[in-house]
């Protein structure tokens, strides 16, 4: 029997949405090769930047459990189970997994590539591993379903081609751990795609070993040499570099994504993904398939644009408001680092009492509530502007610390729950929570209000939340009769902001989406309702406020729509008997 469950948003629908800010020429982002991030490591710099950082160059290891970074003196690594450190040990790995081919048909790489406005795929052609060979490579075992661990594939795609060629880098990742006869406790899956060129000869790489494990010849890093670290490549300055092979002195340089394009990437895992996960993609179509002896989880998208967020001040010209938020002899945010613990990292460099003699980058995990502070914090002093914009395409499970907040309904079944999705610099952790004064599920977001463009471009916001039909209705505690939600997007000052916005329940999913409303800090809502709720539609239903749009508004046939008002809140209701969400009245 083959299962498949499927996740539509938007592909299916035949009205225009409001252009975006990205949209308007012919790249996601920041046309042409990616924004260089500085390397500001001079004495006496104080940096600052709101980064989506969830991808790293780690690469591939398969490790006892019992490593101590910095402090083992023997090597860690595995080259296989059999190994003698891992066979009778508790293990961890992190595998970039590679193609699917005759000797490796599971936990691979079966198919990337594009899709056409008629829904027609082609397929990218895989030209390499790169780097060529991992440094921690390692061989899995299908039993323990343990993958292969190799590095990242190149393909090319001469049906989507950008400024810097047809070249485009997929990285699809898998964590776990186990022990001695025992099966996987599965981790985090991942999968990013960047439009890359390759780039030689850069004499600024040191003669560095591939991402992944090694052993540290000085220490310069702060740890003891001879001690075996997690190490990679560092920054490039003049280089774009999102990849690095340290041996030969070759990159991969990031590129701008071209408009208007659905990239596809399908896996072939031996266990399906688990838990909720957090993308940057926009109108996502997620395909999980079980096989029985595999599961195939195919995913498209199209990318989105993600502000970046940077400013070096030295430290005896910063502001003295902003100086007065960071700790003299760390350089860390005071919230975060109330007290300096002797031994405790200081960024590039050694903790000082005189802050001219150290280097700081201050750049938190953009869902953590130390995002949201310092970017409001430091807005002004950016101009409330973006220094660039990243297009990106990635999915991935949440980490733990994630999901300390999130409802049980959220996580504690199995399989994928849930994703969101949204181009803002910083978001809430784990799955939209619950407002228990509201009922309503509330998502944070914040970004710069205008893109890096000259022309001070408005950046304009987008929110896709796809959940299992099941899950919705645990955590409101309703039956299996329909629903339905509003949707609404309100600033941190409540004030209603203009979006348009989609609902719609259909083959076991919720598909919820809201686009085009502006930053800096809005909340996005999300109101659930079993009360005189109308039957699933057959095609999604768009809802426009009630204010100037250049958006049309559609309605399935036999609907009208109502306008409600709540103070400032602004929300229209569109069903074949609309009524007013609980607090609102009709206009």
């Amino acid at each position: 029997v083959v299962r498949s469950r499927f996740l539509v948003l938007g592909l299916v629908l035949s009205f225009t949405f409001p252009v975006l800010a990205q949209a308007e020429t012919s790249s996601v982002g920041d046309a042409g090769k990616a924004w260089e991030i500085p390397n500001d490591a001079d004495r006496g710099q104080q940096i600052f930047t709101i980064l989506d950082n969830s991808f790293g160059q780690s690469g591939s290891y398969l490790v006892k459990r019992s490593f101590k970074p910095g402090v083992d003196t023997e090597d860690p690594t595995c080259a296989s189970l059999l190994d003698p450190k891992c066979s009778n040990a508790q293990y961890d790995f992190r595998a970039i997994l590679k193609q699917c081919d005759n000797t490796n048909t599971i936990n691979c790489i079966s198919d990337f590539g594009v899709v056409d406005s008629e829904g027609k795929r082609t397929s990218g052609v895989f030209q390499e591993y790169f780097p060529d060979k991992a440094q921690n490579e390692f061989v899995g075992d299908a039993s323990s379903n343990v993958p292969n661990g190799g590095t990242g594939s190149v393909y090319q795609v001469k049906s989507a081609p950008f400024q810097g060629g047809d070249k485009y880098y997929v990285e699809a990742t898998l964590t776990g751990g186990g022990g001695p006869n025992s099966q996987v406790n599965p981790g985090d899956f991942s999968v990013y795609v960047f439009p890359v060129a390759f780039r030689s000869g850069i004499d600024t790489i040191y003669n560095w070993p591939n991402a992944g494990i090694s052993k540290l010849t000085d220490s310069g890093a702060g740890h003891t040499t001879g001690t075996y670290v997690y190490a990679s490549p560092g920054l490039i300055s003049g280089t774009s570099c999102l990849v690095i092979s340290g041996r030969d002195k070759k990159c991969l340089e990031r590129y701008a994504f071209p408009a208007n394009i659905n990239f596809y990437v399908t896996i072939k895992l031996k266990r399906e993904p688990n838990g909720w996960m957090h993308g940057r993609i926009s109108y996502p179509t997620i395909k999980i398939t079980d096989n029985k002896e595999f599961v195939s989880v195919d995913i498209q998208a199209e990318p989105i644009a993600v502000p970046v967020v940077y400013k070096m001040y030295r430290w005896a010209t910063m502001p003295s408001d902003l100086r007065s938020k960071y700790d003299l002899v760390t350089g860390g945010y005071l919230p975060d680092n109330p007290v300096y613990v002797e031994g405790s990292g200081c960024g590039r460099s050694a903790c000082n009492p005189d802050p001219e003699k150290r280097n700081v980058i201050i750049s938190p995990a953009p869902y953590s509530d130390s995002a949201f502070n310092q970017l409001l914090l430091w807005l002004p002093y950016v101009k409330d502007k973006a220094q660039a914009m990243y297009g990106n395409w990635s999915v991935r499970t949440l980490s733990g610390n994630e999901l300390n907040n999130a409802n049980v309904c959220f996580t504690g079944k199995q399989g994928v729950t849930g994703i969101v999705s949204s181009n803002s610099s910083t978001y809430s952790p784990g799955p939209p929570y619950l407002n228990r004064n509201t009922n309503s599920l509330d998502y944070k977001v914040a970004a710069p209000h205008f893109t890096s463009a000259d022309s001070d471009t408005v950046f304009k916001g987008s929110y896709d939340l796809l959940m299992r039909s099941d899950v919705a209705r645990c955590v409101y505690g309703f039956t299996s009769a329909p629903i339905s939600a509003t949707i609404s997007v309100s600033s941190s000052d409540g004030e209603a902001s203009v979006a348009t916005t989609i609902f719609n329940e259909r083959a076991g999913w919720v598909q919820l989406r809201a686009a085009g409303f502006t930053f800096s800090s809005p909340t996005i809502s999300v109101k659930f309702d079993q009360k005189s709720a109308p039957a699933a539609p057959a095609t999604p239903v768009v809802v426009s406020p009630s204010v100037p749009s250049s958006a049309p508004t559609v309605s399935a046939a036999k609907k009208t729509s109502i306008t409600c008002v709540k103070g400032k809140s602004i929300k229209v209701v569109t069903a074949a008997k609309p009524t007013c969400p609980s607090g609102y009245k009709k206009k």
